[in-house]
């Protein structure tokens, strides 16, 4: 079994971030998901959340405005979001 998700992060501006990630976190419409290399194909939307991502046990957290993840078949996961910023760009006095 695979033990990385290759995830691509898309926003309206065209692709943010294409990576191999153990682990995502995220809060869909429904639930907070933590996904994991093996996962189930799952179509959801997402919310305005913080987004975590894990690669080799080093976390990178994320302020995301909603979109829709979609895990596929072949354990590849894509992300179209409205915006995104990691959480050392975020321009708190904006």
């Amino acid at each position: 079994m695979n033990k990385t998700i290759h995830l691509d992060i898309y926003t309206p501006t065209g692709k943010y971030l294409s990576t191999e990630v153990d682990f995502i976190k995220v809060t869909s419409s429904v639930a907070v998901l933590g996904i994991l290399p093996g996962h189930a194909p799952i179509v959801t939307t997402l919310e305005i959340c913080k987004l975590t991502l894990r690669v080799n046990s080093k976390e990178s957290v994320y302020a995301i405005s909603g979109g829709v993840l979609n895990i596929k078949k072949d354990r590849s996961a894509v992300m179209l979001l409205r915006s995104i910023e990691k959480s050392d760009e975020i321009d708190f006095d904006r």
